[in-house]
């Protein structure tokens, strides 16, 4: 069997979609690929497995295997490194008035709301994953109406026929 570059990846669990009673893993690799992987359980031992491999009793052991031993991408034969876990705010309807009940509740020793610590965290993902030099450089700071709102250097306009000594950045993306 020949194996291709090892990637390591962004990921969630969630239920899968396309076959109740089973998960999936979405991940997002470094090349900016997204790839689920199907989690199955046996319907005779209750075990949860990937494509067949080991066999584990919860979905939370199968994850926590794979953040220490790396799986085989079928198709690609990409070996897969699990690294990232990205908490899933997935809700089931009949629970979001709950949810929506405890995101509002002030947590008494940050002060903070849980949208906001969920806000937070989204933001601090993104900014791990993708870079936003250009926008954060001082001699484009005042370009930036927002401190906080500034654009990935991947999908960022960059400004032509610009005179010298002049930057080539405008807080503007575009959008795939």
């Amino acid at each position: 069997m020949v194996y291709t570059a090892s990637i390591s990846l962004q990921y969630y669990s969630r239920e899968s979609q396309r076959a109740p009673g089973s998960y999936a893993i979405t991940v997002k690799t470094t090349d900016d690929h997204v790839v689920h992987i199907l989690i199955q359980k046996k319907a005779d031992t209750g075990m949860y497995h990937v494509g067949g491999g080991d066999e584990f009793r919860t979905v939370s052991e199968l994850l926590a295997h794979y953040n220490n031993n790396p799986m085989v991408e079928e198709g690609s034969q990409r070996v897969v490194h699990l690294m990232n876990l990205v908490p899933s705010t997935c809700v089931p309807a009949d629970a979001i008035d709950e949810r929506i009940r405890l995101l509002e509740e002030i947590d008494p020793v940050t002060k903070k709301s849980g949208f906001l610590e969920e806000f937070e965290r989204i933001q601090q993902v993104d900014d791990q994953f993708s870079s936003r030099r250009e926008g954060k450089k001082e001699q484009n700071v005042s370009r930036n109406r927002y401190k906080n709102i500034v654009p990935f250097d991947h999908t960022r306009v960059i400004l032509k026929d610009i005179p010298p000594n002049e930057s080539d950045y405008i807080n503007a993306s575009y959008i795939r």
